[in-house]
């Protein structure tokens, strides 16, 4: 399946594709949630690698890493909050403007990763998904009930 490796590099949001590609994985191959943290931290290299070495030896002897504990100890290691915040504006900034709808969907799809409160339910993303279109369009969506 190419697992993806992970090397910390200078975009902190390759850290965010690198999780969301080993996830997609885990789905297709039915990973069990205690192998996806030892699948995961075979993919880590370098100084990365080092990280889980430190992180893991500060755990309590008996105590096993969940996905959700590698997970947020992963990103908060290396995803500054701040580039979060910075794509979670983007997101709730989006317009269509001059953009193809095609182009403006997947714009919203792209940057609604880094809002999932906002899109969690269909509702919310479709209200979310409207407000950027253009003008024209949101009369036409809303005058017609699409």
């Amino acid at each position: 399946m190419h697992p993806p490796t992970f090397t910390p590099m200078a975009e902190p949001l390759d850290a965010e594709h690198w999780l969301r590609v080993l996830e997609q994985k885990f789905l297709l191959l039915t990973v069990t949630e205690e192998q996806r943290v030892r699948f995961g931290v075979q993919q880590l290299l370098g100084s990365a690698s080092a990280w889980w070495d430190t992180f893991n030896a500060m755990q309590l002897a008996d105590h096993r890493v969940t996905w959700q504990e590698f997970t947020a100890a992963f990103r908060e290691y290396y995803i500054p909050a701040g580039v979060l915040n910075r794509k979670l504006t983007e997101f709730l900034d989006l317009r269509q403007g001059s953009m193809s709808v095609m182009d403006y969907v997947d714009k919203f799809n792209h940057l609604s990763q880094y809002a999932r409160t906002h899109v969690d339910i269909d509702e919310k993303k479709r209200d979310r998904f409207y407000r950027g279109l253009s003008c024209s369009l949101q009369k036409e969506l809303y005058t017609r009930n699409y």
